[in-house]
């Protein structure tokens, strides 16, 4: 199963609890350590894949804005247009 060894330093303390942390969810130090390591790789692939997805998806609409994608409306219009609802809301409450 092992490939390759992976050696580093670290103080006694963090090592012994690190060991009973493990040992406490029934795995050896190097099992959860494998585990953890498997965890942030996979962890780090979907932030890059997000990423690269928020940038297409950025790039796309920035490709587009020239693009109109409905009708536009003056702010008179729209002006216009709640006036009109106003004074629709304002008659069939004076009645």
């Amino acid at each position: 199963m092992t490939d390759v060894t992976f050696t580093f330093r670290l103080a006694r303390p963090l090592k012994e609890a690190f060991s009973a942390m493990a040992e406490k969810q029934d795995f050896s130090a190097a099992q959860l350590l494998r585990r953890m390591m498997r965890e942030a790789v996979e962890r780090h692939e979907e932030e890059v894949a997000h990423e690269r997805w928020l940038h297409r998806e950025i790039d796309d609409a920035m490709h587009d804005t020239g693009k109109p994608r409905s009708e536009r409306f003056s702010n008179e219009a729209i002006t216009g247009e709640w006036e009109r609802e106003r004074g629709e809301i304002e008659r069939r409450d004076e009645s």
